[in-house]
């Protein structure tokens, strides 16, 4: 009897463990900006992080602050995105600077992903050819984490819209788009 006690205290301090490794590796937002944070404690948060005016509007979300970042010597974009509801902190989204290789940049940030969050929960390409011929091409990347979802986005346009590639954090029950 004394032994069941022991194991089960073992298994459960295991289950403890992983859960709070899982739970630190949770970003809870981008950096020092954590999900909730009003527009003024993102501003204080971020250091060079720049007011965008206008903000840039979405479906979703308000674009109200900006910041140049590097990721794996790769220059970004860096766009906080707030609840126009609420006005909190929901989205961040990294869009690389021109001239950087899009599978070069794709490949670098996914394995930094891979590195740091493990085996995404799902990965998914689609090829097509538009109705004037022009090939389409998506590669998308999601991790679910507790408070976070991380999708990484490789899109192909052919000649039209050329290449693009983000990485794109958002809250998970923000009932927003991923």
């Amino acid at each position: 009897m004394k032994s069941f006690a022991v194991l089960r205290y073992v298994l459960l301090a295991t289950a403890a463990a992983t859960a709070a490794t899982a739970q630190a590796d949770d970003p809870g937002g981008l950096w020092n900006a954590k999900w909730n944070m009003t527009l003024e404690q993102v501003r204080t948060a971020v250091v060079g992080a720049a007011p965008v005016n206008p903000p840039v509007r979405s479906f979703w979300t308000v674009g109200r602050l900006k910041a140049p970042t590097t990721i794996n010597g790769y220059p970004f974009d860096l766009l906080y995105e707030f609840n126009p509801q609420i006005d909190r902190f929901c989205a961040a989204t990294l869009t690389p600077g021109a001239g950087i290789a899009r599978p070069d940049l794709f490949y670098s940030i996914k394995q930094a992903l891979l590195e740091r969050y493990g085996k995404p929960i799902d990965e998914d390409t689609t090829e097509q050819s538009s109705a004037i011929g022009t090939p389409y091409f998506e590669k998308v990347v999601l991790w679910t984490l507790p408070a976070t979802t991380i999708r990484l986005t490789w899109l192909e346009m052919g000649g039209v819209g050329g290449s693009y590639v983000s990485v794109r954090y958002s809250a998970r029950g923000a009932d927003l788009p991923m």
